[in-house]
């Protein structure tokens, strides 16, 4: 995007998704379309290196596990890739790392974020 401005930011991420995601590439691409649908949402939302996670994750990310499952299915027999989705999915664990905290929206220790979370 820096190198041109006026580039289909829908088809870089798609390009992005395909080459680095391999197989998974749909299904993550799903995830990144609901993650944000969900931080569209919120305007004043800035999300930054040091914003803790308890201010932006919400259903829909755990909602997005799913998507997640069928990413790593896609990819099971290749390590690399494999990899890759595992670390786009650390995000949407995060609500497993909170339950000590009170749940900022109802259910959340109980969602699939918590089921599908590497342990």
């Amino acid at each position: 995007m820096l190198w041109d401005p006026s580039y289909d930011t829908d088809k870089a991420i798609d390009e992005f998704c395909a080459a680095f995601y391999g197989p998974a590439a749909k299904s993550v691409r799903a995830y990144v379309t609901l993650i944000h649908q969900s931080t569209q949402k919120d305007p004043k939302l800035h999300v930054q290196i040091y914003t803790h996670p308890r201010n932006y994750v919400t259903p829909e990310h755990c909602a997005g596990q799913g998507a997640l499952d069928q990413a790593e299915s896609a990819v099971k027999g290749d390590a690399t890739l494999l990899q890759r989705v595992q670390v786009a999915r650390l995000p949407s664990s995060t609500p497993r790392s909170q339950q000590h905290r009170p749940a900022p929206w109802p259910n959340a220790t109980t969602s699939s974020c918590r089921k599908a979370a590497p342990t």
